[in-house]
């Protein structure tokens, strides 16, 4: 349970963080502090586009203790770097392929460009049910636009002033997967029966800019038979907007020895999902003392 939950966080934190820099309401019949919050963030949706971020993961699951987790991610444009230094994690998520380096498990998952392109047609399905852009930061933009979301209070996070929306309970699984996130759970997570309930972001009222973001979700891991409930807190410790990220933050070359697991459009996510564990089963067996 610890590594599907960590998963389900990584791909939580990478797609929110990195796409939640702003938010939109027009009209004389929305609230003022939207509209003021609207302005400032759009002003930094460009700049959100070339990014550097650290940020700190907290999950709550009843089955399991998980000590807090620090993620560093780098983004530019459709690429983003994430690394979990304490999981000797890293991932490389592109618009049409993904590697994901888990360290501890001597394992490498690829998803190439066709497996890429099956999650994006599900994904792109959803938007234009919801009559919302391919694009992730103007589907985030125009989510809050169409009243997907709104304020509910305001607090401080270390001392600076935030708005605190939140995503309608009808929409939440919009929400995520206009974000890609369903789909990316599932090329890691073998999860079945996700349901999503409160989900909330803190945006900076000076900037727009995320500062702190908080989900309740339902899911069942791999095995189980029952659902678990999850909740993330991901805050974000410190941010660079403009950043001047070189090109080579997203080459990743895993170490030699690394069993490469694809996730080609043939095979199932039940499969892929039992290989990896599968080869972390392993890889503790091998680490282990004998006795």
């Amino acid at each position: 349970m610890k590594r599907i939950s960590l998963l389900v966080a990584l791909t939580a934190a990478i797609w929110l963080a990195a796409s939640a820099l702003s938010a939109v309401a027009q009209g004389d019949q929305r609230d003022p502090r939207m509209v003021d919050l609207a302005a400032r963030a759009r002003e930094n949706l460009e700049a959100g586009k070339s990014m550097h971020m650290k940020m700190s993961l907290k999950i709550e699951v009843p089955v399991a203790q998980v000590p807090d987790i620090d993620i560093e991610i780098w983004r530019k444009n459709d690429k983003i770097r994430a690394e979990m230094p304490t999981m000797n994690q890293v991932s490389i998520v592109a618009k049409d392929e993904v590697f994901s380096y888990q360290g501890q498990a001597g394992v490498m998952l690829h998803v190439p460009p066709e497996t890429m392109q099956q999650f994006a047609d599900q994904r792109d399905a959803v938007l234009e049910k919801l009559g919302l852009p391919k694009d992730q930061d103007e589907a985030f933009v125009t989510l809050l636009e169409k009243d997907m979301a709104t304020i509910v209070g305001e607090k401080e996070y270390d001392d600076i002033p935030c708005y605190v929306l939140q995503v309608k309970p009808e929409y939440c699984q919009a929400f995520t997967e206009s974000l890609g996130m369903a789909g990316a759970m599932n090329m890691t997570g073998g999860l079945t029966n996700v349901q999503f309930g409160v989900l909330q972001m803190a945006l900076e009222q000076e900037t727009g800019n995320l500062r702190r973001l908080y989900m309740e979700m339902s899911l069942m891991p791999p095995g189980m038979t029952v659902n678990v409930d999850l909740k993330l807190t991901v805050t974000v410790l410190e941010y660079e907007l403009n950043a001047d990220i070189p090109d080579a933050m997203f080459e990743f070359e895993a170490p030699e020895g690394t069993k490469i697991i694809e996730f080609t459009p043939d095979r199932t996510i039940e499969d892929v999902q039992k290989e990896l564990l599968d080869a972390a089963m392993a890889q503790q067996q091998a680490a282990a003392p004998e006795l």
